[in-house]
């Protein structure tokens, strides 16, 4: 999925400014692991997308790590990490969350 498809273009400069703070979201996070996330293009977009839907790298930090029953209990780092279907499913969650609270 490509998350700048499902933004509109007054958000776009955010978006990109979210990008940069990847690297301190990863760095807050728990689990180890997460650091390898950057080499992967579309996980680190869909970290970037958390950010900008929650303003803070510790709400975000709080969403990705938290079980979500839209994820079947899994928590949506999880998805990011598991692959393509998971990820997008977490990156459509962020999308309606935008369009239901920003617009």
């Amino acid at each position: 999925m490509e998350i700048r498809d499902g933004l509109s273009a007054s958000i776009q400069a955010d978006f990109e400014k979210s990008l940069g703070e990847v690297p301190r979201l990863l760095e807050s996070l728990d689990d180890p692991s997460s650091k390898d996330l950057l080499a992967d293009i579309a996980a680190t977009e869909a970290l970037a997308l958390s950010l900008l839907v929650f303003g803070s790298t510790a709400k975000a930090k709080h969403y990705l790590q938290k079980s979500n029953s839209r994820f079947a209990g899994m928590p949506p780092l999880q998805g990011i990490q598991t692959g393509a279907n998971a990820r997008d499913r977490v990156i459509a969650d962020l999308i309606r969350l935008i369009e239901g609270y920003v617009f």
